[in-house]
């Protein structure tokens, strides 16, 4: 008889069960661990259960961010029966259940359970066990399995489907943090590209193109725009997924506004997760689309300069996770935006600058004044930026201000231009420095300016902003210049600093060439005295000599014959001098005679003509080569001043003209053997030739030497 012992059979049924257990959780387990991708992780697992467990049917749910349940993976499930459960709300009495009570719930006949009869009739499946799947102590989704049959779990079985939850519960939470690691290396990196990208110019259109492009990016969005703040409004200066035709001022939104007020006022991320029923102002066509709506403040050096604002078409569209996103791209785009608008103020400083230095040159030019009106309007449009310009002159006994000229052609809108520039430039010269109106559209305004008929006939505005500035000259009002802006604008100080400063500029140079055409006309007046007198002292003597000489030679001829020959010869030769010295008169008064005959031709015919009228005898020594116009116009009047004095003044019979070519410039001699003078002596009113020679001289670069003796 043997004596080993018989292992008892219930035994032996139990340590078989426990190794099914154990291989069946190992195979669980060796199958959770293949993958940290949520969606092949779970689909392994659940078709193990099922296998291993033998189980007809199953499903695996995940909470969202709404804290519903929605269907990852099915087995077993008829497709009528996986669409009506896709989604299960936390009300849903099963699923409330089993999240609120936090353990597995068992339901042995599904027929007899609310909320699962849809289960019931589009299957064959009778029972069901509900397990949570815990992370971090929260129910983070369900495990759920069926069988056909009725009450067809037993506790064990029970038991091992919870320690299957547990691993894999660890296991989908660890695919969320390795899925929630990877989605942040992913906006990381993409945040980092996109603050490259919007930080690579300096040049703001293109700033805020980038940031629009870069955007989309990081978080998806129907339509977008950047905004700035602009005292009580926000301005849109950037938009995408609006259409093109759109004026974008139908997009701004007043600062007191909600929710414009919580973004601009508090720095605060807003998201609406259905705007058009929250807020009336998203009623407009513009904003029509927008449906969820999130609305991100640019903050830089901790003063809110402005706002980003992306939507969707659909409601609840952006999640906490999309606000912080936002958020961090917006602080780079802020940077971003600031550092190009410093970048663009500190270039239009300097195109002003550089502006009003060529716009000063410009004005100083020797211009009349109608040139001189016609260069300060066209220099005030490219200045201050804006296609219209106008200057008013203010007549002083009517008190009346008129255009007196135009850039742009305001004239074209005359009926609102004139009476609105008038009025901002009467109050302009009573302020004594530039007046703007951001606005001419403004009721009040109009009231005051007495548009309101021109307002009630429907008349559109040609422009909407102006700016003027006086015309201040020495104490002495000329009028004002008025610049015009065919959108509505708010002028910064800098600006009317501007326009102050170019009317300053503008008025002197209107100064200018008053006192420019002024000369002018003296000159003028000067010339023609000094040709008058020329032909006295010449031309008028020589012609009375030869009437004296004719009469003389007719009597003469009369009563002695031979003794008339000499006269008549006389009257010839007086005749032959005044027709030398009228060409001497002709060829100075003459434009480019001096530059077509050459300087030695022209001395020649002065000194011929002066030989004529004084009779002195008068030696040429002159070098034919040509020298630069402006040289030769200077010598040939300081050699005719030069003779002028010698006739006058130094009762002299005979003079000299040498020009000479020196290696470094040219020599002018002219002298004579008259009874000379004392240099040294100040220069009077009857000598006042000898600084004008000086003078012409200087501007050359040369010098005048007098050398002289009195005796």
């Amino acid at each position: 008889m043997a004596n080993e012992a018989q292992v008892p059979t219930v035994e032996r049924d139990m340590m078989a069960d426990r190794a099914r257990e154990l291989m069946v959780l190992n195979a669980i387990a060796a199958a959770v661990a293949q993958s940290l991708e949520p969606q092949p992780l779970l689909i392994s697992a659940l078709d193990h259960v099922l296998d291993l467990l033998e189980f007809n049917a199953g499903a695996i749910y995940t909470r969202d961010d709404d804290g519903q349940l929605q269907m990852i993976v099915a087995r077993g499930l008829t497709p009528p029966v996986q669409q009506h459960y896709a989604r299960l709300p936390v009300h849903n009495p099963i699923v409330g259940q089993i999240v609120r009570e936090r353990k597995t719930l068992v339901i042995e006949d599904v027929r007899t359970a609310d909320g699962l009869k849809a289960l019931a009739t589009e299957s064959d499946l009778s029972a069901l066990v509900g397990l949570p799947l815990f992370a971090r102590g929260e129910v983070a989704g369900v495990l759920a399995v069926l069988r056909s049959a009725v009450q067809a779990f037993s506790s064990r079985e029970i038991t091992l489907l919870e320690a299957i939850a547990d691993h894999i519960a660890l296991a989908l939470d660890n695919a969320r943090l390795f899925a929630a690691e990877q989605q942040r290396r992913q906006q990381a990196e993409t945040l980092r590209i996109a603050a490259a990208a919007v930080g690579s110019t300096l040049d703001l259109p293109a700033v805020l193109e980038t940031i629009l492009a870069q955007l989309q990016r990081v978080v998806p969005y129907r339509s977008a725009t950047v905004q700035l703040r602009e005292e009580h409004n926000v301005r849109v200066i950037a938009a995408r997924g609006f259409p093109e035709d759109l004026d974008q001022a139908q997009l701004n939104f007043p600062v007191r506004e909600a929710p414009i007020r919580r973004v601009i006022d508090d720095a605060e991320t807003v998201l609406l997760a259905d705007a058009q029923a929250m807020f009336p102002a998203f009623h407009t066509a513009a904003l029509r689309h927008v449906r969820s709506w999130m609305g991100v403040p640019l903050c830089y050096a901790g003063h809110t300069i402005g706002m980003i604002t992306l939507d969707r078409a659909e409601t609840n569209a952006f999640r906490a996770a999309d606000a912080q996103l936002a958020g961090s791209f917006a602080q780079q785009a802020a940077l971003a935006i600031e550092n190009a608008r410093l970048f663009a103020a500190e270039q239009h400083r300097r195109r002003q600058s550089e502006a009003l230095r060529k716009g000063a040159l410009a004005l100083t030019e020797p211009l009349g004044p109608d040139a001189v009106l016609h260069r300060i309007v066209q220099q005030a449009t490219e200045l201050m930026e804006t296609p219209m310009c106008a200057i008013y002159e203010l007549d002083a006994n009517s008190g009346e201000l008129a255009i007196r000229n135009t850039w742009g052609d305001p004239r074209a809108a005359l009926a609102w231009s004139k009476p609105i520039g008038e009025f901002i430039v009467k109050q302009a010269i009573g302020a004594h420095h530039a007046m703007s109106v951001p606005d001419v559209a403004d009721a009040q305004w109009q009231q005051q300016v007495g548009l309101a008929r021109l307002s009630a006939d429907g008349q559109a505005f040609p422009f909407r902003s102006v700016l003027a500035a006086p015309l201040l000259v020495k104490g002495r009002v000329y009028g004002g210049i008025v610049v015009y802006y065919a959108l509505q604008r708010s002028f910064h100080p800098d600006e009317i600093q501007l326009l102050d400063i170019f009317a300053d500029q503008a008025a002197l140079a209107l100064e200018h060439a008053r006192l420019f055409d002024q000369s002018r006309q003296l000159a003028a007046l000067e010339e023609r005295q000094r040709i008058a007198r020329d032909l006295h002292d010449s031309v008028s003597q020589t012609l009375f000599s030869l009437t004296l000489a004719a009469q003389a030679a007719r009597t003469t001829v009369e009563t002695e014959g031979r003794a008339g020959a000499g006269l008549l010869a006389t009257v010839q030769e007086l005749a032959s001098g005044a027709l030398a010295e009228m060409r001497a008169l002709i060829f100075e008064l003459r434009p480019g005679a001096l530059h077509e005959a050459g300087l030695a031709a022209a001395i020649e015919r002065f000194v011929g003509a002066f030989r004529s009228r004084t009779g002195l005898a008068v030696q040429l020594e002159l070098e034919t080569s040509r020298l630069p116009a402006a040289v030769e116009e200077a010598l040939y009047r300081i050699t005719g001043e030069a003779l002028a004095n010698i006739g006058k003044h130094a009762q002299a019979t005979q003079a000299t003209v040498a020009v000479h070519l020196m290696p470094a410039g040219v020599e002018l001699v002219v002298s004579d053997n008259g009874v000379g003078f004392d240099p040294s002596q100040p220069i009077t009113g009857d000598h006042m030739g000898q600084r004008t020679m000086q003078e012409r001289a200087a501007a050359l670069g040369g010098v005048c030497c007098v050398h002289s003796a009195a005796g």
